[in-house]
């Protein structure tokens, strides 16, 4: 912007005038630095321009801000003509100062100019005597009056502090050189750096983001300094991956698990096991963040996405984020114990915001920083409070509630103990950060979540929600996971909905989500059998930490490549991966492969390793089939699944135990009871079918002495002819009696002498068969699968002598995947209009049922003030008491309280519970 001239004087942007002022303190350090530096710039907002320092002291320390490597060498006399001498923000405030000839010597401020060079000398002049007393001619006759440059110093310093005070959300004008807008609390990026938030002095954060059993994720993050919207995350050498496939630690103990397994019944010896909390899983990105656009775009043009940028619903903050929260903290209660914010986090041009980079005596020791990226936070986050909180493993503590990562934390390839997984590996040893140049930044919602299981601190049982879901209701943990029955799953049953596991071309590159699902059903139908299955209700899901991490393993390469797919527009890949639904079906999977491989593989196979004489037995008895010669049994035996009560006694199991009961969600179907059947919200008296036994096992099977590999007979049962192993299992439930699995389970002296090796690749503590993403192939023996110690927990030790105790072992494996199907009242509404989401949102309050809701905003593009206030009154309503500890001080509370001098209309910009 050029200098306007009027009445004498020229019009100067507030930028540059402001930009002049910052340079004083650079250039009175300048000769305590490295000349190869070149002069900082003071970062610090101080208004004593005649102090002999600033009022923290930062004014003449030995610091200076840290610029990566490859910004250190530029010459900085170079780079600030370069800065100085560009005027991006074309509206400014212009301040007045005299104007000037055109022979004004080229000491003065030239008409046309303002003079770079000399403009840290006329400062510094303010500090010098001498040199001020030389220079007061020329300041008063060739640059401007030096009464006029304090008085309107002083002007500036008022403003600024009347909107650091009054405005409820402290975001403050930007100046250098953007412009400021906003929309209701959250500030807008709409030019290039923008202002906000209280302006204390800078300092370093640590973030130990986790729990106790957690491998910590210490990341170096900084405050941006005035801005409330962004933190500074350092591009640090990649640090080392997280521990996959950790022990489980929040099973019952050992006694109660396997009596239970057994019969069905609780043993209560000893004292309860507590029942584990919950964490709550959000992902959020500020779409009106410069940082957010420029990067989607630069990102579309290189995935050859076209229209990225106008497909606004899909990004668009009706500021849901912040209720969405407050409804999860009140509703759950002590059951939740930590909510995990997964936001963006951007490259942005450092060269152009240096002045807002930290020192270097502020900077972790021993951390290498390559760069920045700028990562992003609601303006509302009150980041001392969640940085220093989770700095010291506040945990559950009201301050500590809430914990905040970056993508980049998460978008980790899966290594087994430091090793990249061998399937990933090129020969390069770069795997890892050429898969991240090309993975991030991401705009795909379903490759985001498919890197939950990195977050670090997560604890087992969590909940992943959008910001556009909301808790209405009380709930327990048991709402989501209970303690024996496991995780609670949520079906759409019915047959219009299941999901093919069918992948055709037009869906590699579909904005919907079907895309996701069918890829993720044909990744499932290679690895076990080939089936349609249920859609999953689109409201908060009940994940584990240890099924999340077994399906990136599992899958580790479609996932890896699905990853690279910033948009779900991209063609890049075969597909997105919906790893909620995934990981929920998954855990279906491979409990029914457990329930087949317990008793096909390790009861009756044995140590021997094979069906003989015994086998024969066990199949006569499990299909009641009576003895007699080959040509007397048919080879079609009816099985008929008998009456079973396992969700009979819950509730007394579970107030013995001292567990929550769940408050709004009815059990109608547990995996203690068999394979998912195609309607788990009915309660079915009975069901029938049918086995083949020359199918299922061999021809001539119960006449001949024939032995058979054990794993043979499970894999044509689990996998190759998929409706016997179905049909068996309903068998096996029945010979079990109303309650337990005991036909399933190992004698309790079945023992087994795993041989001497070193552990294969992904090998852990935990009992799992095999990680692979097909079965076809893949060893399922005893020897492969059983290693020793893998049969212990809760205090026990493993046998001296190295055996491994079936029993255990296979109920340590099942109680990883047990789950439970329940019927919740919740209400998915699809939003076109405003008044819709009025009538929605009406309805919501009239149901006093519900527990969880979803609003999908499928409005136009233009669509923003009118829904933001529809969302701000509801929300407003609900949720403005909730004591949000996390929330910065001047919160929706204060607000209310201290700002009713305000208009009516400034109230509807400002005030917003919601603000995202």
């Amino acid at each position: 912007m050029a200098p306007m001239k009027t009445a004498g004087y020229t019009f100067l942007p507030t930028s540059e005038i402001l930009s002049a002022m910052a340079s004083h303190s650079a250039s009175i350090r300048a000769d305590q630095r490295d000349p190869a530096m070149g002069n900082g710039t003071d970062t610090d907002n101080h208004t004593n321009d005649d102090s002999d320092a600033d009022a923290d002291g930062d004014t003449d320390r030995p610091g200076r801000p840290f610029l990566p490597p490859a910004l250190r060498s530029e010459s900085f006399a170079a780079r600030r003509s370069s800065e100085w001498s560009t005027t991006t923000n074309t509206s400014s405030t212009a301040l007045l100062a005299p104007s000037t000839s055109a022979s004004t010597s080229s000491s003065t401020l030239p008409s046309t100019s303002f003079d770079l060079e000399s403009a840290p000398g006329l400062f510094s002049s303010l500090r010098n005597p001498s040199a001020r007393k030389r220079r007061l001619h020329r300041i008063r006759t060739g640059y401007f009056s030096w009464p006029l440059i304090c008085g309107m110093f002083a002007v500036l310093v008022l403003v600024y502090t009347a909107i650091d005070h009054f405005l409820p959300d402290s975001s403050l004008l930007s100046l250098s050189g953007g412009v400021y807008t906003h929309a209701g609390q959250e500030s807008v990026y709409a030019g290039q750096a923008q202002g906000g938030g209280s302006d204390t002095a800078p300092h370093h954060v640590a973030v130990a983001v986790g729990d106790a059993d957690a491998d910590p994720a210490l990341i170096g993050v900084m405050p941006f300094k005035g801005d409330t919207t962004h933190v500074l995350v350092p591009i640090t050498p990649i640090p080392p991956s997280l521990d996959l496939l950790r022990p489980i630690t929040t099973r019952p103990p050992h006694r109660v698990l396997s009596t239970y397994y057994l019969d069905g019944t609780y043993h209560s010896e000893g004292s309860p096991a507590p029942q584990s909390q919950l964490d709550i899983v959000y992902l959020w990105v500020n779409s009106t963040s410069r940082f957010f656009q420029d990067a989607l775009v630069a990102k579309a043009a290189e995935e050859h996405v076209v229209g990225a940028r106008g497909r606004a619903r899909r990004w668009r903050d009706n500021g849901e984020l912040r209720p969405a929260i407050r409804s999860a903290v009140q509703h759950l209660g002590n059951a939740l114990r930590k909510v995990h914010l997964l936001t963006g986090d951007y490259e942005f041009p450092l060269d152009e915001f240096r002045d807002r980079l930290p020192y270097e005596d502020e900077m972790e020791e021993g951390v290498e920083v390559l760069g920045w990226r700028a990562g992003q936070i609601p303006t509302w986050l009150d980041w001392d409070r969640v940085a220093n909180a989770n700095a010291v493993g506040a945990g559950a503590s009201a301050n500590g509630k809430v914990a905040w990562h970056p993508h980049s934390e998460v978008f980790r390839l899966p290594k087994d103990h430091g090793v990249l997984d061998g399937r990933l590996r090129d020969g390069t040893g770069q795997e890892e950060e050429k898969w991240r140049e090309e993975a991030i930044p991401s705009f795909d919602s379903f490759e985001i979540e498919s890197r939950v299981g990195w977050i670090s601190g997560l604890s087992e049982n969590f909940v992943l929600s959008n910001d556009d879901m909301f808790i209405l209701s009380s709930l327990s943990a048991s709402d989501f996971h209970h303690p024996l029955l496991g995780t609670v799953v949520r079906f759409e049953p019915s047959p219009q909905l299941l999901v093919k596991p069918v992948f055709t071309p037009d869906l590699l590159s579909t904005p919907g989500e079907w895309g996701g699902l069918q890829h993720a059903s044909l990744l499932l139908s290679k690895r076990f059998p080939s089936r349609p299955r249920m859609y999953m209700h689109h409201m908060p899901k009940a994940l584990t930490r240890s099924l999340v991490q077994e399906a990136s393993v599992m899958f580790a390469e479609d996932l890896t490549k699905a990853a690279t797919r910033a948009f779900r527009e991209s063609r890049r890949g075969e597909g997105d991966v919906e790893i909620a639904w995934l990981v929920t079906h998954l855990g279906v999977e491979r409990w029914r492969e457990a329930l087949l491989w317990s008793w096909a593989v390790a009861k009756v196979g044995g140590e021997a390793g094979e069906w003989g004489d015994g086998a024969r037995e066990e199949v006569r008895g499990v299909l009641k089939i009576k003895a007699g010669g080959e040509g007397e049994v048919e080879d079609e035996v009816m099985v008929v699944k008998g009456k079973r009560s396992t969700l009979g006694n819950v509730a007394a199991i579970t107030k013995r135990a001292g567990w929550g009961m769940p408050r709004k969600s009815t059990y109608t179907f547990s995996s203690m009871d068999g394979h998912l059947p195609p309607r788990p919200d009915i309660d079915i008296i009975s069901t029938s079918c049918s086995i083949s036994l020359s199918k299922c096992f061999a021809p001539d099977f119960l006449s001949s002495s024939t032995p058979y590999p054990a794993q043979e007979i499970f894999r044509n049962i689990a996998f190759v002819h998929p409706e016997c192993g179905d049909c068996l299992i309903d068998a096996l439930v029945t010979a079990s009696g109303t309650r337990g699995l005991s036909a399933f389970l190992p004698s309790e002296t079945d023992v087994y002498y795993p041989e001497q090796r070193d552990p294969a690749e992904w090998e852990r503590s935990e009992p799992m068969l095999p990680l692979t993403s097909t079965w076809e192939g893949v060893d399922f023996s005893l020897n492969r699968v059983v290693r020793p110690g893998q049969d212990t927990w809760d205090g026990i030790q493993p046998a001296e002598d190295g055996a491994v105790r079936l029993r255990e072992w296979c109920i340590k494996l099942l109680s990883r995947y047990a789950y439970t199907f329940a019927i919740t009242p919740s209400h998915f509404a699809m939003v076109r209009t405003y008044r819709q989401l009025e009538n929605t949102l009406a309805s919501f309050d009239r149901r006093e049922d519900l527990a969880m809701v979803c609003i999908n905003d499928d409005q136009p593009d233009y669509a923003g003030e009118e829904n933001r206030r529809v969302y701000r009154e509801w929300t407003e309503r609900r949720w403005g008491k909730v004591q949000a500890t996390w929330e910065r001080e001047w919160g929706m509370k204060r607000f209310e309280g201290k700002r009713g001098r305000r208009s009516m209309k400034r109230k509807s910009e400002q005030k917003e519970v919601g603000t995202g």
